[in-house]
């Protein structure tokens, strides 16, 4: 978020000072309307490897849901035949202003990725993250599995903590030694993997990812704890009584799988232990 910061808003409005200040104005949080919205990868593009299977950090900046220069919001023909350099300068963004600040919002963001002694990722949203989509699992009516939500929710505690003290001491880390940069650093760029176990049941062998990843029912809806999900609507529409106990297990076996992903992240958040 800083990086968009640091760039001048594309949109001459009073208040647009920044592509923060035009983030936040198009695209509110959820949970707090001061703070942008951060939308889930696309589970069709160039970075689904590094995210659904090996679990490594991804980012896929894109200009949406706000006003360009032309009043058009979006791109209408993407990935057609005429999205191309003429219909975007006649009816997307005639001048490229738009294009340009998005532009130096990317080099921002990669220099001071580069460049920063400390990177400026924040365990927490990630553990916050954590939290609300659990909440999203206790609404979806499962209380009749409470022992395994019960389980989960207690690892997801736990590495709340672990996060809230890992940014504390990440904070007052000595710039000095180089040494416990690298390993603090490493443990930033490596946690997410903790979340790509092999142990997976996704029905798609390239998808690991056990906390953001596709549906196995549909090519492109996605979410958080997707296999827990997916497993659970399959329980529901199970007729038979031996249907159902075997996509009751299937689901117990969802979220141990879920549970432990969790835990080892906490673990390597904590220690910086290789993950198996």
């Amino acid at each position: 978020m800083n990086a968009s910061k640091r760039v001048p808003s594309f949109v001459s409005n009073v208040g647009y000072d920044s592509l923060y200040d035009l983030w936040v104005r198009g695209s509110p949080s959820d949970n707090d309307n001061t703070k942008p919205r951060f939308f889930y990868p696309s589970p069709d593009s160039d970075h689904t490897p590094f995210l659904y299977f090996l679990g490594a950090p991804v980012v896929w900046p894109r200009l949406m849901d706000v006003k360009f220069p032309s009043h058009s919001k979006q791109y209408p023909v993407r990935h057609t035949a005429v999205d191309n350099y003429e219909y975007v300068k006649r009816f997307i963004d005639p001048t490229f202003i738009a294009h340009e600040s998005f532009a130096q919002f990317v080099g921002e963001l990669l220099l001071q990725l580069s460049t920063s002694p400390k990177l400026p990722l924040d365990v927490r949203e990630l553990a916050e993250t954590l939290e609300q989509e659990y909440n999203s699992l206790q609404q979806d009516g499962m209380e009749e599995f409470k022992s395994s939500l019960d389980n989960l929710q207690w690892a997801i505690q736990n590495f709340t903590e672990t996060a809230a003290l890992f940014y504390d001491n990440f904070q007052h880390l000595d710039l000095s030694s180089s040494r416990e940069l690298r390993l603090f650093n490493r443990r930033v760029t490596k946690l997410s993997a903790a979340f790509a176990p092999s142990n997976n049941l996704h029905a798609k062998p390239q998808i690991r990812n056990v906390l953001f990843a596709p549906s196995d029912l549909s090519s492109f809806p996605y979410s958080t704890f997707t296999g827990i999900h997916d497993a659970f609507d399959v329980y529901l529409r199970a007729t038979t009584t031996v249907d159902r106990e075997e996509t009751r297990l299937r689901l117990e076996k969802q979220f141990s799988v879920t549970t432990l992903a969790v835990q080892t992240a906490n673990r390597f958040l904590e220690t910086g232990d290789i993950m198996p």
